[in-house]
């Protein structure tokens, strides 16, 4: 090359230095693949390097099918209230927990566990920062307003509450696929975004739309709802755990079938019932709600003709529990009724060869004491 090729190629360069990036040629891949290591690296000082970022259109339902079990959902919530959802994979999340717990990416393949609230904390700050650098990196772009003001808002537990949370709606869902840390460690991440929500001119006659309504409380009393009833609730010594086998008998007081607690799916008491049967199964009666103990008259059990409860009588109150139910530690053998047994016999006491103590006299005087400076209020005392 000539040196009046250097020449000119170097003048072209310099001509370019301050120029604006031609935001034409700027797409949401793009802005996502360049969002992605900026972001990683602002956040946490972790090396990212992106793979591939793919951009596909799905309704919420091929949302949901493309879900695996045990991953992290986190949502993420626009300032309008548009919500869409980040989801992390195992190696994702185990790299992000390792860059602040250890200081580095570990190439070892993550452990198969269930997700946690503490786990979305620790990816909430790198989440955050790729949704902001996202925005920033596709600034002035027609497409920006779909993607602006979102932050992670919080984490749904249970893949099956996700029907009830999302919409139905048609979502811009990224599907990313990184190298994180020195080792270039695989991961990957979902990032599906919710529409623009269209503004409705308000009108006297435009209100929410009943079958919406309808269809919405359909699918709310249609989805399945799981909860645990405890009977009774115990402890016992660490080394009597092992000898826990099929027939093991606990002894159980008598109160607990009138005290049992209905739980929800988070482990909090709900409501309290008592056991019973209907039709030849076990059935629980729920006789309180949100841990409010509540009773029922006489007269309106008599008027439940067919109660499948009825066979336990009255809830009025707790089945009285005897000093034997309260303490009886289990499989010992003691009967808890003694009132067949005959009293044990009298036993003459050995004599000791002591001689009976000596009577006391009176007090010496104690006429040298001086007196009270104060008068005593007397009180009568009445012996119930």
């Amino acid at each position: 090359m000539t040196a009046d090729a250097v020449q000119s190629v170097l003048k072209r360069l310099m001509e370019r230095v301050g120029e604006s990036p031609d935001l034409s040629l700027m797409t949401p891949c793009k802005a996502m693949r360049n969002a992605l290591p900026k972001a990683a690296d602002h956040a946490l000082d972790l090396p990212l390097i992106v793979s591939d970022v793919s951009l596909k259109s799905h309704t919420r339902e091929m949302l949901l099918s493309k879900l695996e079990d045990n991953r992290l959902y986190m949502l993420i919530q626009s300032t309008d209230d548009r919500l869409g959802i980040a989801i992390p994979d195992a190696a994702l999340l185990a790299s992000l927990i390792e860059i602040q717990t250890i200081g580095d990416v570990s190439p070892n393949p993550p452990i198969a566990r269930r997700p946690t609230r503490t786990d979305a904390s620790l990816v909430e700050p790198f989440l955050d920062a790729v949704l902001a650098e996202f925005v920033h990196q596709l600034a002035g772009k027609e497409e920006l307003p779909r993607f602006l003001g979102f932050s992670y808002s919080r984490v749904i537990e249970n893949q099956r509450h996700l029907p009830l949370v999302l919409p139905e709606d048609d979502y811009a869902c990224f599907e990313i696929a990184v190298g994180l840390g020195k080792v270039a460690k695989p991961a990957s991440l979902i990032l599906a975004y919710p529409s623009l929500r269209v503004d409705m001119k308000a009108s006297e006659d435009v209100g929410p739309s009943k079958k919406w309504t309808t269809k919405l409380e359909a699918g709310v009393m249609g989805a399945e709802v799981e909860i645990d009833v405890t009977l009774h609730t115990f402890t016992m010594p660490l080394d009597e755990v092992p000898n826990l086998v099929v027939g093991y008998e606990i002894m159980l007081p008598r109160m607990s079938v009138n005290t049992l607690k209905v739980k929800g799916s988070d482990g909090s008491v709900v409501a309290q019932g008592s056991l019973g049967q209907s039709n030849g199964f076990r059935a629980v009666k729920i006789s309180g709600v949100d841990g409010a103990k509540t009773t029922q008259s006489k007269s309106s059990m008599a008027q439940m003709n067919g109660n499948p409860l009825e066979a336990m009588g009255p809830v009025d109150g707790p089945i009285p529990v005897t000093a034997t139910d309260a303490v009886l530690p289990m499989n010992t053998g003691v009967p808890k009724d003694f009132s067949d047994m005959s009293p044990p016999d009298e036993v003459d006491e050995p004599d000791d060869g002591l001689d009976d103590f000596p009577s006391m006299g009176d007090l010496p005087p104690m006429d040298d004491l001086p007196d009270l400076d104060f008068e005593m209020d007397v009180s009568p005392i009445q012996i119930d």
